[in-house]
This record gives structure tokens, C-alpha cells and sequence, in this order.
């Protein structure tokens, strides 16, 4: 079970068999962060256990600020992804775009959404698709 500290927007997880996990939400008002901690209780609920001991705050955060971001049609297929990941997906099997995507949309979930912001997501697209595309490189992560 999650606690909310709303004056912070800490949300702490201190769930039996599992080690603590906390991480700060923006404080943009109450009814996002408590939007925030229902979305933290679900997708814990739903991640196989060997993700579950393994997630990080950090990881967590981003995946819980995703979940309140979107629209109801990508929250089901999100949260059919988490649930089914280990099911269907081998550790690698995203491309570099689909990485990027996601990325993109944690950060603009994290409400980084001035013009400013936007513009240094975008170059560093450009900055990292450009070195990937120069350099002649043969990874294989699996």
C-alpha cells in the first residue's frame, strides 16, 4: 500500500516482501497527485513479481507519470504491456526510435512543456539519431 505526503508529493511504498520505494510528484494540485498514487497502486499491483523487486523509484515515477499523462485507449494498452511484458517481449527488442518515443513522453509527462524544453528534446533526437546513422555500429545487447 502507497502513502501520499501531499504537502512534498512524496509517494512512498513500503509493501511487505518488497524493498521501499519512494519518489517525489510534481505538486501541481491534490487531485494529480492523488490521480499519481492511484496509478502507483495499480501498476505495482500488475508487475510480475521478478519486476517488481527489480524497479527503481525512478523507473516507477516515469511509469506512473506516463499512466496519468495519456488518454484511457493508451492506459489500457499500457497497462496490458506491463502486465504481459515478460510474456512477450525479449530484453532488447525495441528499436531505437521506440526507445526515444518513450523517453520523449516520460519527460513530457514530467510537465516539461515550455517551447524551451520542447526544442532540447527535439535536438537531442536529432543529436542522437545523427550520431547512430554516422557511426557504423554493431550492437548486439541480447
Amino acid at each position: 500500500m502507497a502513502m501520499l505526503l501531499e504537502g512534498c508529493g512524496l509517494i512512498r511504498d513500503r509493501s511487505k516482501g518488497y524493498r521501499e520505494l519512494c519518489y517525489y510528484i510534481p505538486t501541481t494540485s491534490k487531485q494529480f497527485m492523488r490521480a499519481c498514487k492511484e496509478a502507483h497502486e495499480l501498476i505495482t499491483k500488475l508487475l510480475p513479481y521478478e519486476r517488481r523487486i527489480a524497479i527503481t523509484g525512478k523507473e516507477l515515477r516515469q511509469t506512473v507519470l506516463l499512466y496519468v499523462s495519456v488518454d484511457d485507449e493508451s492506459k489500457r494498452k499500457l497497462i496490458a504491456k506491463l502486465a504481459m511484458e515478460d510474456c512477450f517481449e525479449k530484453p532488447g527488442s525495441h528499436t531505437l526510435s521506440e526507445l526515444f518515443e518513450l523517453w520523449k513522453k516520460g519527460k513530457i509527462a514530467e510537465d516539461l512543456n515550455t517551447e524551451k524544453q520542447i526544442k532540447a528534446i527535439e535536438q537531442c533526437q536529432r543529436t542522437m539519431f545523427d550520431f547512430f546513422n554516422v557511426l557504423p555500429l554493431s550492437l548486439n545487447l541480447h
